[in-house]
């Protein structure tokens, strides 16, 4: 989904949309009647494998690991110790952002501080008025 009228979105889309259906037009049967069976490992495909560009998957750009699927599992005792390194270390980086996140929002959530009609509130400082009884 996006946004209506902007354009660099909708052809982003648009352009993900193509790549699905050349896809499946090379993966179904003459009729595409079992397009339907197809399309879950066409977007596995989009969103695990590294794009040319910047040479990560969008999964790895969305949630900072690349997936861990059965058929890339290895039996060397090394790779999964890296692994389970990298997933504390993004855990430990990912709470960082997540309390700064929650206390950037949580000076603005106080709900004591009303604003009272007929106040001017200044638009660089926005301050906040208690109600006075």
């Amino acid at each position: 989904m996006s946004e209506p009228y902007k354009r660099a979105q909708i052809g982003l889309i648009e352009r993900s949309n193509r790549t699905v259906r050349e896809k499946l037009r090379v993966l179904c049967n003459k009729n595409f009647d079992n397009w339907d069976t197809h399309l879950s490992s066409i977007l596995a495909n989009l969103r695990f494998c590294p794009t040319e560009k910047n040479k990560l998957s969008p999964l790895e750009l969305v949630y900072g690991f690349n997936a861990f699927l059965p058929q890339r599992k290895k039996s060397n005792s090394n790779n999964l110790k890296q692994f389970i390194f990298k997933a504390k270390n993004y855990r430990k980086s990912y709470l960082k952002r997540m309390a700064r996140n929650y206390n950037k929002t949580s000076k603005y959530t106080n709900h004591d501080k009303l604003y009272t009609p007929n106040n001017p509130i200044s638009s660089k400082e926005q301050n906040l008025f208690k109600i006075k009884s």
